[in-house]
């Protein structure tokens, strides 16, 4: 484990705001910008009870980002703290910079540590024994302290790397556990699936139409995985459905969080709904009008109970829950979403959520705001 003061100078790195890209401007469209399909001639200062009178939201504005190295190409990340001083830092997982099969660079963890001002001017590096996929953070013995878990490929096996945090941001060496089916991991999420307040893993597969459900035993040890299929690709080809994005939440209302994931080969999304104690009933899935699905984001976009979805692909696509669980297709918003990270917030706190996507064809970050009933502008 390795000790960063200052930072080096890499070639790689990371930018820390609200939404984490690297090199891009954000960009507020105006009203009647072209990508919304709703409400484009609404008034963008009108409040959105429609009281005329009411004084405008003001559109948020950013501060320029600020750009910290890390070990190698970024992977995943998680923010949580680490250290315990109250402040977030950030977890990077990352794949070496350049691939040498005689020389091979290590796979690198890395954790900038929050200063508490916002700023992450120490950087800790940890060699995992992996190749690193998708990773959480998480207090994973219910001790109060944040630790870290990682799914990766070591060597031709599929492996979980977990990290006990020994208190104030020190881990403990990794602790290795297979997992099966050996598929390279897309997407991960720690939650308490079966309520014993435990945080339990759901690891989407890239190369398989098959998520994996493991139960936290305690002592960083996880359950044999349990497996459900989603999408539609072909059994025998399993490099033709990629669950490219998965988020949990209680969509149908019942107590229980559910799992949603896009599936990039049918152009849908399935919603696996927990029946209570971590089991799942089969997948219900929802065909999109899109050319090509990747990244969604969770966020109240009605004003009506459920949690709701944007999927991100050639364009934005909104999902509006009914009450009952059920995801049904509601227009669209904005375009230029190819390969974007894409998230769901309230930036202009009118209790509405947001959207805000990265456009690689202009590289500008694109702030999408919540008129009112799901319109944006």
């Amino acid at each position: 484990m390795k000790t960063y003061d200052k930072l080096n100078r890499l070639q790689h790195i990371l930018v820390c705001i609200p939404l984490i890209l690297a090199g891009c401007d954000i960009v507020v469209p105006p009203n009647g910008n072209a990508n919304s399909n709703h409400n484009t001639n609404a008034n963008a200062n009108q409040n959105v009870n429609g009281n005329d009178n009411e004084p405008p939201v003001e559109k948020p504005t950013f501060e320029s980002p600020s750009i910290y190295a890390v070990g190698g190409f970024p992977n995943s990340m998680a923010i949580a703290d680490v250290n315990g001083d109250g402040a977030l830092d950030i977890v990077v997982a990352t794949y070496p910079s350049y691939h040498d099969d005689l020389n091979p660079l290590p796979n690198i963890l890395t954790i900038l540590i929050n200063a508490g001002d916002g700023t992450f001017p120490t950087r800790t590096d940890i060699e995992m024994p992996i190749s690193l996929g998708p990773v959480c953070a998480t207090d994973l013995d219910s001790n109060g302290i944040t630790d870290i878990v990682v799914a990766g490929v070591a060597e031709t096996f599929i492996e979980l790397a977990v990290l006990q945090n020994l208190g104030g941001g020190e881990f403990a060496d990794p602790i290795l556990q297979s997992l099966e089916p050996a598929n390279s991991s897309s997407a991960m999420s720690a939650r308490d699936l079966n309520g014993d307040s435990l945080p339990d893993l759901v690891i989407a597969h890239a190369a398989a139409d098959n998520l994996s459900v493991l139960f936290n035993e305690g002592e960083f040890v996880f359950s044999p995985a349990e497996v459900y299929r989603v999408g539609n690709g072909p059994i025998e080809d399993y490099l033709t459905e990629i669950p490219e994005s998965m988020i949990l939440a209680d969509y149908d209302g019942d107590g229980d969080l559910d799992i949603a994931i896009s599936n990039t080969f049918s152009i849908s999304v399935s919603i696996l709904n927990n029946e209570g104690g971590g089991t799942f009933d089969a997948p219900d899935q929802t065909a999109l009008d899109a050319v090509v699905i990747e990244m969604m984001a969770a966020g109240e976009f009605d004003g009506n109970e459920g949690v709701d979805l944007v999927v991100a692909g050639d364009q934005g696509t909104l999902l509006l829950n009914d009450g009952q669980g059920n995801l049904v297709p509601s227009g669209t918003v904005g375009v230029g979403m190819w390969e974007s990270p894409i998230l769901a917030a309230d930036f202009s706190c009118d209790g509405l959520a947001d959207v805000v996507f990265f456009d690689r064809e202009t590289n500008e970050l694109v702030l999408m705001l919540n008129e009112g009933d799901a319109s944006f502008s």
